[in-house]
């Protein structure tokens, strides 16, 4: 699979700033140069003006537990103002070089096990996605919800087992790995149309997601 040309908008998957924003990110000392990129896409992709969603990075103190204090996770919420918020979809972002460890795959996969089980007691929509971000390589998850398992998501088919690199099969700038992002994307938006009672919402502008 070839990565999508820097300077084409025709059959690009990403506006042209979000690809050169991955790219100044690539060759950035620190692994928070891919928030920023990764925070433009997600907010286009899963919160649309029509919808009642959020983009909430996690907090030490609300959700992630000591031993995880440099945990960035981006959870997208949807619910009402004054409202229990509904968690639909969550990112863990690591440093590409993290793919190159058998340690630091691993640790990946547990933060992402640990995500869920934060959340899970939150969960009531059929199924929680989860997305691990090893720089641009992605590793989807699919959490069974309480319609799925009937008890808060507690039957999982994911086990703590060692993570090879090919499970980050995906990449972002590619036009596979786009492609799934935007399906998942989709996935959430279906799902929030059920939960609010409405009618699925698209994406919330074109200037940046193609």
């Amino acid at each position: 699979m070839s990565r999508l040309p820097l300077t084409t908008t025709t059959n690009a998957q990403w506006h042209p700033d979000l690809i050169a924003g991955f790219e100044w990110a690539s060759g950035a000392p620190i692994a928070e140069a891919y928030n920023g990129v990764y925070n433009m896409i997600l907010l286009d992709l899963f919160c649309p003006r029509a919808m009642r969603t959020g983009l909430h990075p996690a907090v030490k103190r609300k959700l992630v537990p000591p031993e995880m204090e440099y945990w960035l996770v981006y959870i997208i919420r949807s619910g009402e103002l004054n409202s229990t918020l509904e968690p639909l979809l969550f990112l863990e972002i690591q440093p590409p070089q993290w793919i190159e460890r058998q340690e630091t795959r691993d640790e990946a996969h547990r933060r992402m096990l640990r995500g869920f089980g934060l959340l899970r007691s939150t969960v009531t929509v059929e199924r929680l996605y989860g997305v691990s971000a090893l720089g641009t390589r992605l590793r989807f998850y699919c959490f069974p919800g309480k319609s799925e398992s009937g008890s808060e998501g507690s039957s999982m088919e994911y086990t703590d087992e060692p993570s090879t690199a090919d499970l980050w099969s995906y990449d972002i700038l590619e036009e596979e790995g786009a492609s799934k992002l935007k399906q998942v994307a989709e996935e959430v938006r279906k799902m929030y149309g059920k939960l609010m009672g409405v009618a699925t919402p698209g994406v919330r502008s074109s200037e940046l997601v193609a």
